[in-house]
């Protein structure tokens, strides 16, 4: 999408303020600069320096600042995919774009493949979901974000097609994510991009977030994860009345990775 464009339909939903978090997701893998494959089974082979035009990219952003001056407050973010798989580029990547503020993110698993393509029905899926609960704890210990985004999107496509799963089972892993994203003074996203989709699933679903507000998390934000035009902050005002209802106060967003809060009215 053209950030002109999402910063339109962002005004027309009555949103004051949005920060745009393009992925970038980190692979195990790296081909020779300037190639880009996929393998057609969920297994990316990618270089780094050609994945985003970050140069070009505030540019375009400070430009549509200046268009919208007054009406609405862009912030510059990424989604930065499993960090973990190839720290020094992750590190490199960051530091040239200088964002407002970091999701941190688990897509693919166990190397390089997007969580998207996985056979479900051929697997242990509560093993695969507790590997994954482990990959982000790794990430919310030792690597850089501001929150932790989405935390259990593996339920997207499992609801999608049609399993379930009892978070109960993995409430020690969840504590244990909460508790180290607290301790490190981060937070976590709740996404509710699933409002818009066709299989309602909020990523974490409210019980998850009034556990982490239980163990003392309170920096909290809200992403809308929109991939086209008509869903760029459409769920918004829905999440907020579900956090509303949940017990929550405030929400934050990020200038300079620094957390600015805001009560919900």
């Amino acid at each position: 999408m053209e950030i002109s464009t999402i910063a339109e339909r962002a005004v027309e939903n009555g949103m004051s303020e949005i920060c745009l978090t393009d992925h970038l997701d980190i692979f195990a893998n790296e081909i020779p600069r300037g190639h880009f494959s996929f393998t057609g089974t969920g297994e990316y082979r990618f270089t780094w320096g050609d994945s985003m035009d970050m140069d070009a990219l505030k540019r375009d952003v400070e430009e549509v600042r200046k268009e919208y001056a007054g009406r609405l407050s862009i912030r510059l973010g990424i989604e930065l995919g499993q960090p973990q798989d190839n720290p020094e580029v992750a590190l490199r990547l960051v530091e040239k774009l200088q964002p407002d503020f970091i999701i941190g993110s688990i897509h693919t698993m166990p190397v390089d493949r997007d969580l998207y393509f996985f056979d479900f029905g051929k697997m242990d899926i509560e093993a695969f979901f507790r590997e994954y609960l482990d990959r982000e704890i790794e990430l919310a210990k030792h690597y850089d974000y501001d929150v932790i985004g989405h935390c259990t999107y593996p339920l997207r496509y499992l609801t999608e097609r049609g399993f379930s799963l009892d978070l109960s089972r993995y409430a020690d892993q969840f504590r244990e994510l909460f508790s180290s994203v607290i301790a490190r003074g981060k937070g976590i996203e709740f996404n509710v991009a699933g409002i818009c989709r066709e299989v309602r699933v909020l990523l974490p679903e409210l019980p998850l977030i009034r556990e982490y507000l239980r163990l003392g998390g309170e920096i909290l934000t809200i992403g809308s994860d929109s991939h086209v035009p008509e869903h760029v902050g459409a769920p918004i005002k829905e999440g907020l009345m579900l956090l509303k209802e949940a017990g929550v106060k405030r929400i934050a967003s990020f200038s300079e990775r620094k957390p600015v809060f805001h009560e919900i009215g």
